[in-house]
């Protein structure tokens, strides 16, 4: 296999080999599959079986358990705010709502800690700021046309999934239907 120069700490050139840069490939994607399916219990074991590639492998990539989960819960706040800022788009501001809080993996990056207003400063919370931020759009946009209840703001739906967040045990596939029930609950009294 070839090799390849990247830039290393410093400025130093150095050479990864082709099958390195694959492993880090394949070891990102089956973070997120992980993630998506397991949240915040996901562990290094579970990446490194998905991707078919030693534990040692999973720790070169992300260093530690934690940066694993800040990075997936970083990138799919990413996600997130994409999702928002595309539905603002759409013909029916409550329908998107109803798609972007609904989906199968809602929840997912909804760690109690992180939705904590005291949470840290760091990328995670900065990534929260953002999708916020853009959620808040939707929410606002929804106001203004009419569908949710003029007094309610970002900061109340914040408490309230933060609730649903601490309420629930620990996130998977098969909680995302539960909390997706709650989530109704919710989104219900929000409606004008």
């Amino acid at each position: 296999m070839g090799a390849v120069e990247t830039k290393g700490e410093a400025g130093r050139v150095r050479r990864s080999r082709r099958d390195a840069i694959d492993n880090e490939s394949r070891v990102r994607e089956a973070a997120m599959l992980v993630f998506e399916q397991r949240g915040n219990a996901m562990t290094m074991d579970d990446v490194a079986a998905e991707a078919g590639v030693s534990k040692g492998t999973v720790y070169n990539t992300f260093g530690t358990r934690q940066d694993l989960v800040d990075e997936m819960t970083v990138e799919f706040l990413g996600r997130a705010t994409d999702s928002y800022r595309q539905e603002l788009d759409s013909e029916s501001v409550w329908d998107a709502l109803l798609d972007v809080i609904l989906t199968p993996t809602f929840g997912v990056a909804a760690r109690p800690e992180i939705l904590d207003p005291k949470a840290p400063a760091g990328r995670v919370k900065d990534a929260l700021t953002v999708a916020l931020t853009a959620f808040g759009e939707l929410v606002e946009r929804g106001k203004s046309e009419g569908v949710i209840r003029p007094e309610i703001t970002v900061d109340h739906l914040l408490v309230l999934f933060r609730g649903l967040a601490m309420a629930l045990p620990e996130y998977s596939l098969g909680r995302a239907t539960q909390a997706k029930e709650y989530a109704v609950i919710i989104l219900r009294g929000i409606h004008a």
